[in-house]
């Protein structure tokens, strides 16, 4: 793991200088979108396509379409009414609430990246999804993403498959992404009396 500073104090000499973690989040994403992380991704997604709900401004549905990503990205605002976004668009995203983007598109990998914090999006996201393989971008438990309902629904259905092996990031942030696999389902059978 690599930790990106996204500022230095006040009065630092090159402070004026730095990237700023709120500025590039507003105009990129909230994760850093490294080629070795997008390649993880495009090898993990196996060909199939990707889904990604809570788009934002569409930055990391370009990156994988640059790496040649099958990609829908949807978002519930348009990015004119999208507060993170700042107004900025990377690729077009279809706008759509996520349990909706999950059923219109059935056949497609669910991806999640940084989740807004205590918003029920992410838990009915995966809640909706049929699928097999999920990913995430994104902090844990007691982090800056999702919600309780969204680790307890990954907790009881889904298993980590693989993590990306180099992981730029914010300081002080632990995200990771992290291919998870579905819990196999537990087949009933009758028995007759």
């Amino acid at each position: 793991m690599l930790d990106v500073f996204d500022h230095l104090p006040h009065g630092h000499p090159l402070a004026g200088a730095m990237l700023r973690r709120q500025l590039l989040s507003r105009t990129c994403s909230w994760a850093i979108a490294t080629p070795s992380t997008i390649r993880w991704i495009v090898r993990c997604a196996s060909g199939a396509g990707l889904l990604e709900v809570g788009a934002g401004t569409g930055y990391w549905a370009a990156r994988l379409r640059q790496a040649g990503a099958d990609i829908v990205a949807t978002d519930a605002h348009g990015v004119e009414h999208n507060g993170f976004a700042g107004g900025f668009q990377h690729a077009r995203t279809e706008v759509c609430s996520a349990v909706d983007a999950v059923r219109r598109y059935p056949g497609r990998t669910l991806m999640l990246l940084w989740p807004p914090k205590d918003d029920p999006m992410a838990a009915q996201a995966l809640r909706a999804y049929q699928g097999d393989s999920f990913l995430y971008v994104g902090e844990g438990p007691g982090g800056m993403c999702a919600d309780t309902a969204f680790f307890a629904e990954l907790e009881r259905g889904w298993l980590p498959a693989a993590i990306a092996p180099l992981t730029v990031r914010w300081l002080g942030h632990r995200d990771r992404p992290t291919l998870y696999r579905r819990r196999r389902r537990a087949v009933r059978t009758s028995r007759r009396p």
